[in-house]
């Protein structure tokens, strides 16, 4: 399973958490096959990798239908997330499948004991890359 690290601010964690996001928004993501495990960084003032979501292959798409993908009760409205898209003529939509906050975050300085130099992704970053093989065992024991 693909994995990555995604930058999330903490209301768009909670909701995830909660139940009340069913999928993530991007205006970029890469396309993968299968199901990808995504560990969700939380910006300031957590700083800190709080969880992950399992999701499905992304669904790419125009504005008007992301805004089709979402429910009446959902975290975002149908308002934010054309903001959020501005100019943007398409966006990509991560359906979650499945949800787990952990019970003990991996915090901004104990990433960088595991990873130097690690810089907190703008939007996300893949963990496939080889230089990334001890931390993805290390998340795999966080929970």
């Amino acid at each position: 399973m693909i994995k990555y690290i995604l930058s999330i601010n903490k209301n768009s964690a909670n909701a995830l958490y909660v139940g009340s996001k069913k999928h993530e928004f991007r205006k970029r993501f890469p396309k993968y096959v299968g199901e990808a495990r995504i560990f969700l960084y939380e910006t300031s003032p957590v700083k800190a990798i709080t969880g992950a979501i399992i999701c499905s292959p992304p669904i790419e798409g125009s504005i008007d239908s992301m805004c089709s993908l979402l429910g009446p009760n959902s975290f975002d409205t149908e308002k934010t997330l054309r903001k959020y898209f501005g100019d943007s003529p398409n966006g990509y939509a991560l359906p979650v499948i499945h949800v787990e906050r952990f019970k003990r975050s991996v915090s901004l300085d104990e990433i960088r004991s595991l990873l130097r130099k690690f810089t907190p992704p703008m939007s996300f970053l893949s963990l496939e890359n080889e230089k990334y093989g001890d931390f993805r065992k290390y998340l795999a024991g966080v929970k």
